[in-house]
């Protein structure tokens, strides 16, 4: 069992044709997983699953006069992925890993203030690839 947790600046963000802006963004994440793998000589192949969670910003921009939405939470969800793992030496391993987190689809309704009849509803699919380096030593 491992954990892991990781800063992130990731805003992506999309304009509609109505001038409105509706961005996502990704503060860290974090995850819990288990490995399970097969070694060969100094080399392990693994797969590794389990729990994640990020801090998450969800932001539905329509104009100063018109409303804007904004809320933050921190998002479960989950994690899949897999890597190698190559000892370079008795106390130094090299890792490429890369995973998979799904952070599960949320669906939100904004009301706007100057047309309180109209909604816009949004379905937030909050899923991102991570792709890692990674250098560990032991001590004896």
């Amino acid at each position: 069992m491992e954990t892991d947790f990781s800063y992130l600046d990731v805003d992506p963000s999309f304009t509609t044709p109505g001038g409105a802006t509706i961005r996502a963004s990704y503060d860290f994440f974090g995850t819990v997983r288990g490995r399970l793998g097969w070694a060969f000589e100094n080399v392990l192949f693994y797969g590794t699953g389990g729990f994640a969670y990020a801090g998450v910003d969800h932001e539905f921009l329509v104009g100063p006069l018109k409303g804007n939405f904004s809320d933050h939470d921190v998002v479960p969800g989950w994690t899949a992925g897999g890597g190698t793992e190559w000892a370079i030496d008795p106390w130094t391993f090299l890792r490429v890993e890369a995973l998979y987190v799904d952070l599960n689809d949320t669906t939100r309704t904004y009301v706007r203030q100057d047309q309180p009849l109209s909604r816009t509803r949004i379905r937030w699919e909050d899923e991102f690839v991570v792709v890692r380096l990674g250098l560990s030593v032991k001590f004896p």
